[in-house]
């Protein structure tokens, strides 16, 4: 049992090294003041910035380590948890699909970032559509996945 463990490890360690794997909650969380809430994030790699915004319910958390890991051998990856979830701080505010988009913005202008692609996962995916409406300036490319154009069930969701 104990060689199984050894071996084990080793291969993580190896695949560490070689940049194919990094375990997101094992990545340093920081927090910037954006409007009335704390926002926790992570960045990890370099290059263009890619921000990644999270579903319903889910925090920066979920995302796979692989597939972050192969995302920051090319980009500056930033995950980030939206208000009231994870490592973010809540409010008394309401929490809307328009209040989410410009939390990530502001996050975006507290990093010192102009221009960022940005990758939204379900709810996550109307967020960055939301963002891209209402600073054109501020999104690059969108990557929506598991996606919707309307938000009605989502919000419907948060409602209750």
């Amino acid at each position: 049992m104990r060689l199984l463990l050894a071996l084990l490890t080793l291969l993580v360690l190896i695949s560490c090294a070689h940049g194919r794997y990094i375990s997101v909650p094992l990545l340093p969380v920081h927090t910037v003041q954006v409007d009335d809430v704390r926002l926790g994030y992570r960045m990890v790699g370099s290059g263009e910035p890619l921000l990644m915004v999270m579903g319903y319910a889910g925090t920066m958390d979920a995302w796979d380590s692989v597939f972050v890991a192969r995302l920051a051998k090319t980009r500056r990856v930033i995950l980030f948890d939206n208000r009231n979830m994870g490592h973010s701080s809540t409010s008394d505010a309401p929490v809307t699909i328009e209040r989410m988009a410009w939390d990530a913005l502001g996050l975006l202008d507290a990093l010192g970032i102009k221009r960022a692609d940005v990758l939204g996962w379900s709810m996550g995916s109307i967020i960055a559509q939301e963002m891209a409406l209402a600073r054109p300036d501020k999104v690059g490319k969108l990557v929506l996945y598991g996606t919707v154009f309307e938000p009605g069930p989502v919000l419907a969701a948060l409602d209750r």
